[in-house]
């Protein structure tokens, strides 16, 4: 008796599974609308305008051209434009790189009892706007700011640190940092201890060890920040606008421009250049560095 309740059992919950399965394409439904809506619909629509012709008025007429990439392209002012928005990430991914790696690792091996605070405070700036942030730069580095007045005080010639690019810098840096932080940490968290502890007793020294072993496992957490950082930085616009001024003008602060102007067929082209150029350097860099290969040092 107990094995036909048993049976029965078995067969009503069997039959509720196939009655309650879901279509995998019907739980995808919700994501591709969002996706199609939101980002594929949105980018076509840009990529149409962007060979619009600009007409009197501000107005834009379905009439073929490619005048605005060519504009774009060859004209010195905007190209000087591209490759300052380039090299502002490229030095930004760097500088976060180098200043990430010995905070990461004092928190990936601390054995403190306050670790998971530690790595809240790394979080902590996402708690405020970035509008914030940038103005707070204004106040510590500008002509009568605080660096400024204690460089005064000391007898020192004031510097000039905003309006340029050591301004830009000093704010991306800042904003960016836990971008690159918490990838970092996640990946030497994932490297066993004992595999450094067998390179220190083979001879090799605190440094040789973490240049020798952790920095190459830790490869896929450097990567990752490394494209967050990049592909950040180089949409970035509220700290280049504040902190750079008209000096260090950057393609997200000349698609504004633009589109103040309704140059909207222009900016289109610009969006797209921008999006082209990051899309190209994810492509070389995934085919350069290999994140795949470098995930399966874990494997």
């Amino acid at each position: 008796m107990v094995k036909n309740i048993q049976r029965r059992i078995n067969s009503s919950s069997t039959g509720n599974l196939k009655t309650r399965w879901i279509p995998p394409y019907i739980m995808l439904t919700p994501g591709i609308v969002l996706i199609t809506f939101f980002f594929l619909l949105p980018l076509t629509l840009m990529v149409i305008y962007s060979f619009y012709t600009r007409v009197l008025g501000g107005s834009i007429e379905p009439i073929f051209t490619l005048d605005n990439y060519l504009r774009a392209l060859t004209r010195p002012l905007y190209l000087k434009i591209i490759f300052r928005t380039l090299w502002l990430a490229l030095v930004t991914t760097i500088i976060t790189l180098v200043l990430s790696y010995p905070l990461s690792y004092f928190l990936a091996r601390t054995k403190s009892k306050h670790k998971n605070l530690l790595v809240l405070a790394v979080l902590f700036p996402f708690w405020t706007s970035i509008i914030i942030r940038s103005y707070a730069w204004l106040v510590l580095l500008g002509n009568k700011g605080v660096v400024n007045s204690v460089l005064a005080g000391l007898g020192l010639p004031k510097v000039q640190l905003i309006w340029n690019e050591t301004g830009v810098l000093f704010g991306l840096v800042q904003i960016l940092l836990p971008y690159m932080i918490l990838p970092l940490y996640a990946s030497i968290s994932g490297i066993k201890e004992s595999i450094e502890e067998s390179a220190r007793t083979l001879g090799a020294g605190s440094l040789v060890t973490f240049m020798r072993m952790t920095v190459p496992l830790s490869l896929p957490g450097a990567a990752t920040g490394a494209l967050l950082v990049f592909i950040s930085a180089m949409g970035s616009f509220l700290t280049p606008a504040l902190l750079g001024g008209p000096s260090q003008i950057v393609i997200p602060m000349l698609i504004y421009e633009q589109i103040a102007i309704l140059n909207y067929a222009f900016a289109a082209a610009l969006s797209m250049i921008l999006v082209f150029i990051v899309l190209i350097i994810v492509i070389l860099f995934d085919r350069l560095v290999g994140l795949e290969r470098l995930g399966g040092i874990y494997g």
